[in-house]
């Protein structure tokens, strides 16, 4: 098993803007063998083995990763939608979008949901507070 908390590649592929470091995290078992060599996803910066990140076809359409979270990157996704959408000839969004300010608002809204139906003294209470 492989773990992996905190890995911050540069991107390697040409289906992502080159020199953007990605925040995500590697979590897998077993080992990786291939047939044959691929494009790298990812360049790692803290001199990790760079195959077990990601690899891509020569074409950039097929990726395959390790690394989760990392389309949780604004830059990242937005780069892996706009090639996506370039290949199927689809005009680019007229709005951005921010995954993290969406994520806050969304768990601030869980906490608001949450302090709003337990009782606070009873789950004081069975923790022993």
């Amino acid at each position: 098993k492989v773990t992996r908390r905190r890995i911050r590649p540069t991107l390697a592929s040409s289906v992502f803007e080159q020199g953007l470091e990605v925040d995500g995290y590697e979590i897998h078992s077993g080992r990786t063998q291939f047939q044959k060599e691929y494009p790298l996803l990812f360049q790692p910066s803290n001199g990790d083995c760079p195959y077990s990140l990601g690899l891509c076809n020569e074409e950039g359409k097929i990726i395959g990763t390790y690394l989760h979270g990392f389309l949780d990157n604004d830059p990242i996704r937005e780069g892996f939608l706009n090639f996506v959408r370039k290949q199927r000839g689809l005009p680019d969004p007229q709005e951005k979008f921010n995954y993290r300010e969406f994520r806050s608002r969304q768990l601030d809204r869980l906490a608001d949901l949450v302090t709003q139906s337990i009782e606070m003294n009873e789950v004081k209470r069975i923790i022993g507070l």
